[in-house]
């Protein structure tokens, strides 16, 4: 069960998201999603069960009637080919968009999302930890928690790719090869063993084993110098999620969410 703090009608209210084995112990009663009425609980496609917050008639400019449903944990016109599911809403932190990934898309092109992977790629090149709160200030300090709304966005494929892009480029303007690093990282293994340094050994030589593909399931390094940052961003985004949420307990969605009548 999860649970999902969501802004209704000017005010927060909570709602609790079930599997569905987990609503059939508790004996709740629920229906499709495309079948609820407003109050009742309905079934996503990808089988979870939560609130239906509205479900409204809607004309569209052909004089057609459409019928749009708001669950709590997402939304779906009444229509053959429409779903809705929990999951995928949940990843991407977006509760109140039919097709959230398509928003994303368009985010990307944005100025403040720009300025933001501008600043966050300048911290992963600097001695420093990487600074959410100033990268999420850059991109929406109107969010409550702005440090978990980049966070959420940055872990989202296309933006990934976005910043392995720029991450890269980055680095071939400061010359960093891929020789260079497999020489400093000899280098490194050469300092370790003069002060039999095991440990450090071991730390570079399981480096060493990602850059050489030698473990399975590492694609580290290629001929154009990949290094595998696609997994590394969200491996770094999901550690440092996990630790922050050990002292923040609600975060905020990735887009202002509209204000529902």
């Amino acid at each position: 069960m999860d649970k999902l703090v969501r802004r209704i009608g000017g005010m927060n209210k909570t709602f609790f998201i079930y599997k569905q084995e987990e609503a059939d112990k508790e004996g709740l009663s629920y229906v499709h999603w495309k079948e609820v009425d407003t109050g009742q609980y309905a079934l996503t496609d990808d089988k979870y069960v939560g609130k239906c917050v509205s479900r409204k008639e809607y004309t569209d400019k052909q004089g057609r009637c459409r019928t749009y449903i708001k669950l709590c944990c997402g939304v779906g016109w009444d229509s053959k080919t429409s779903v809705i599911k929990y999951e995928a809403n949940r990843d991407f932190g977006m509760y109140s968009q039919v097709k959230p990934d398509y928003w994303v898309r368009k985010e990307i092109k944005s100025t403040r999302f720009k300025n933001a992977v501008i600043a966050y790629v300048e911290q992963l090149l600097s001695p420093n930890a990487v600074d959410w709160d100033v990268i999420g200030n850059i991109y929406r300090p109107d969010q409550k928690i702005p440090a978990a709304t980049v966070r959420r966005l940055f872990k989202q494929q296309e933006v990934r790719e976005v910043i392995e892009d720029k991450l890269k480029s980055r680095m071939d303007e400061k010359g960093i090869t891929q020789d260079m690093v497999l020489d400093l990282h000899l280098e490194s293994i050469e300092m370790a063993r003069a002060k039999r340094d095991t440990s450090n050994m071991m730390r570079v030589t399981e480096s060493l084993m990602d850059l050489l593909e030698m473990k399975p399931g590492k694609r580290i390094v290629t001929e154009s110098m990949e290094i595998g940052l696609s997994t590394g961003i969200a491996d770094q985004i999901e550690s440092e999620e996990k630790r922050v949420k050990l002292s923040q307990k609600v975060e905020e969605p990735i887009a202002a969410e509209p204000r529902e009548d």
